[in-house]
């Protein structure tokens, strides 16, 4: 692997439990396509907020426990099978997280923090195509997700689909020349092609993006 699959809950590009909170987040998002019962909506908003804390504090089990708990009181909320699958993903249980963020995607509630994150647990899963698909569909939601555009890379770079894992490495450096995952995923895609002059200063660009050093020229 070129990589391994980002981790939502410390991904730095916005895509994970901080991205979450800091991305303006659209009312059905909150309080579902269809709000809950009134007795039932302060219930759900206050579990949001705490399962973000436990979700911090890597209490796993128990996050899930709370939104398997919301998603009852709330079953259209996207932010719901959210929080749910990741913390499903992070108690090891990826083919429930699957689950929770395919039912997310019947119920019309597709958005890049569903597709994308889904695609990494199929890349984890070592479900290539899948992952490659649903990463795809996260891309075009939000094609500025670095983190998604890495994985996807990744999964065409194993696929040995050379080109498609390029494309995505190099979608990547044009809008962040210093990522080095996506160096090092070009310096791969060259080695694959037998051009080992341009796998040398990929890598070599990729050691400098990691170290913070100036790129060589």
């Amino acid at each position: 692997m070129v990589a391994s699959p980002v981790d939502p809950a410390r991904n730095p590009s916005g895509t994970g439990v901080a991205g979450l909170r800091q991305r303006r987040t659209p009312r059905e998002i909150r309080l579902g396509t269809q709000a809950p019962d009134p007795k039932d909506r302060g219930e759900v908003l206050k579990s949001l907020s705490e399962v973000e804390l436990l979700l911090n504090k890597h209490a796993y089990p128990r996050a899930a426990q709370l939104m398997q708990y919301a998603l009852e009181r709330d079953p259209t909320n996207a932010l719901v099978h959210i929080y749910l699958a990741t913390a499903l993903e992070k108690t090891g249980q990826l083919e429930r997280a699957v689950q929770t963020y395919q039912h997310a995607i019947d119920l019309k509630l597709g958005t890049d923090q569903i597709y994308s994150p889904l695609g990494k647990v199929y890349l984890r899963l070592h479900e290539l195509d899948k992952a490659v698909d649903a990463m795809t569909h996260g891309m075009e939601l939000n094609p500025t997700d670095l983190d998604n555009l890495r994985n996807l890379g990744t999964a065409e770079l194993e696929l040995g689909r050379v080109g498609e894992a390029e494309k995505a490495f190099k979608a990547i450096t044009r809008q962040n020349d210093r990522y080095a995952a996506a160096r090092n995923g070009l310096g791969l895609g060259a080695v694959r092609r037998d051009d080992a002059d341009q796998a040398r200063r990929d890598f070599e660009k990729a050691i400098a993006a990691d170290s913070g050093e100036p790129e060589p020229c």
